[in-house]
């Protein structure tokens, strides 16, 4: 097996763990912080305090992606190729940029 295809996929399966430990982490943050701040309990705060992790975990995944969804070979974005083979979308799992094969099985 190429070694880009190796280094694309354990890419791909940092930006899952990264993106979900992100998404159930802040929630999690969000409950204890309510929970142990009795001000955060009234008022304006709880809504407030959802609106900023929902933020949170937004910028966690677009950071994830913008870091690890990279071509091994140039280091160009390869997210919306990356996307489109998770969701069936037939392409040829290219890099945009230097036209290196990014699957095994694209």
């Amino acid at each position: 097996m190429d070694d880009t295809f190796v280094q694309m996929r354990s890419r791909i399966r940092r930006h899952q763990v990264t993106s979900v430990v992100g998404a159930l982490a802040v929630p999690l943050l969000a409950l204890l912080a309510g929970a142990l701040v009795p001000s955060l309990q009234a008022g304006p705060a709880p809504l407030v305090l959802l609106l900023v992790a929902g933020v949170a975990i937004v910028a966690i995944g677009s950071s994830s992606a913008r870091v690890n969804l990279r071509c091994p070979a140039c280091g160009h974005s390869v997210s919306r190729v990356v996307a489109r083979a998770f969701s069936g979308i037939r392409n040829e799992g290219k890099c945009p940029g230097c036209g290196v094969r990014l699957f095994a099985d694209a």
